[in-house]
């Protein structure tokens, strides 16, 4: 095993039943073998938080074909994870789910952290395989639409890879 990444697991404890001790017990062995682990029950906060780091980057990576730390040094491209991260933040905000701090600041850092890294998304995109677009950005505009909330820039990189991928075996 390679760990790559740095930062906490998190295990939901939803006070029912044993469930939140079987949960605290396993955190607890991630503990003892030196990584970072934390029980919570904000799981929808926390999934909507990464979504935002992956809104802000998958796609762009992907679209753009470079590696994450693009997305905080250039600016054009800064602009744009911006305008991303921000309808994702508006959809979140509409739904009552709490978003931590700058969600724009996290995905920059995450950028930055992980400069050198291929996203999931662009690699992808590089072998011709289906990506998770929908499951990212595609999450974005189906709850928008939901709560009516306009996420145009989420549906054109939604489009965009969806075209990628659609015509991968066309390529010159």
């Amino acid at each position: 095993v390679r760990h790559a990444g740095v930062g906490s697991t998190f295990f939901h404890a939803n006070g029912e039943g044993d469930t939140a001790a079987r949960m605290a017990a396993l955190a607890q062995i991630f503990v003892d073998a030196g990584l970072p682990a934390e029980l919570r029950t904000d799981v929808d906060s926390l999934l909507w938080n990464k979504l935002i780091v992956n809104v802000g980057l998958n796609a762009l990576t992907a679209l753009l074909r470079v590696p994450n730390g693009v997305v905080a040094s250039v600016p054009a491209v800064r602009e744009l994870a911006a305008q991303l991260v921000a309808e994702a933040a508006a959809v979140a905000a509409a739904r009552g789910t709490p978003v931590a701090g700058d969600p724009l600041a996290q995905v920059l850092a995450v950028a930055e952290a992980t400069a050198a890294n291929r996203s999931s998304m662009l690699q992808d995109v590089l072998r011709g395989s289906p990506t998770e677009i929908h499951t990212i950005n595609g999450a974005v505009v189906r709850e928008g639409e939901r709560l009516g909330i306009a996420t145009p820039v989420n549906r054109m990189v939604l489009e965009l890879v969806q075209a990628v991928e659609e015509t991968a075996s066309m390529r010159v």
